[in-house]
């Protein structure tokens, strides 16, 4: 029969045991919860870095947006300046050229244009329509001798222009305009694009 010590000591171990038990799963509850949260902690702090990149990353867009939006502006100023430039340059030009006298240079410039516009067309047979000046400049001279075999009709039809031919074949289907004001409008076109060139290549380096 057991004695009230030995119940003693039974209980003593009993609650012994427990405490034991419960310290151990204490203690696993607690290593999964560091556990958990070095993992929750190591996601966040992930999510955290995300977001800070994404901002950076949405802020030198802006910053590019803004840089970019800046050179457009200051591109169509300059380019403002420069056609009016272009422009001004070019009036001052067509009104020398409409001044100037109906000389034997004047006429070797015609003829030269002459010449160049059937090198385009790639003809020999050759009608041409001038202003009044340059019409009777080129009927009085000796212009057949000058053309290099080319066969030339003059066209009775004057044009309004500063100077220079419209040629076109024998039947008028093929047309070149090498008056003053086209030769001008050409190259006008050829500075634009080169300035445009050179100010999106301007852009393109400042939002790097």
């Amino acid at each position: 029969m057991e004695t009230s010590g030995d119940l003693d000591q039974l209980i003593k171990r009993v609650r012994e045991k427990a405490r034991a038990e419960a310290d151990k799963i204490v203690e696993r509850a607690v290593r999964v919860a560091d556990k958990d949260f070095a993992a929750a902690e190591e996601k966040w702090q992930s999510v955290i870095e995300k977001k800070k990149a994404a901002i950076a990353a949405e802020i030198e867009s802006q910053k590019r947006a803004a840089q970019a939006k800046i050179a457009i502006h200051e591109r169509r100023a300059i380019m403002e300046k420069m056609e009016s430039a272009v422009n001004q340059i070019f009036g001052k030009a067509l009104q020398k050229l409409q001044a100037s006298p109906p000389d034997e240079q004047h006429l070797e410039l015609l003829i030269g244009q002459i010449r160049e516009a059937a090198d385009f067309l790639k003809l020999k047979e050759l009608r041409v329509r001038l202003n009044p000046k340059e019409r009777k400049m080129l009927m009085e001279s000796d212009y057949r001798e000058k053309l290099d075999g080319l066969s030339l009709s003059i066209d009775s039809q004057v044009i309004e222009t500063a100077g220079g031919p419209i040629v076109t074949d024998i039947s008028g289907r093929l047309l070149f305009d090498n008056t003053y004001e086209a030769r001008l409008e050409r190259l006008s076109a050829s500075l634009r694009s080169r300035i445009i060139d050179i100010l999106e290549l301007r852009i393109e380096e400042e939002t790097k």
